[in-house]
């Protein structure tokens, strides 16, 4: 990123997602883009912090 980027970077791990996104819930949606690696990763964290897989969405 530029040295003036204030944004968040490395991978993104479970601490990161319970900081940026909403919890669990019959009417949270998470949608991931990215490389597969990444998108394969998140999907692994989504699914031990509790997001069902019907939760998810990939593209």
């Amino acid at each position: 990123p530029p040295e003036v980027w204030n944004g968040g970077v490395g991978f993104v791990s479970k601490e990161t997602i319970q900081a940026h996104c909403p919890a669990p819930a019959s009417d949270i949606q998470i949608l991931r883009c990215g490389p597969p690696p990444m998108n394969k990763a998140m999907a692994s964290h989504l699914e031990a912090l509790g997001y069902a897989s019907e939760m998810q969405f990939q593209f």
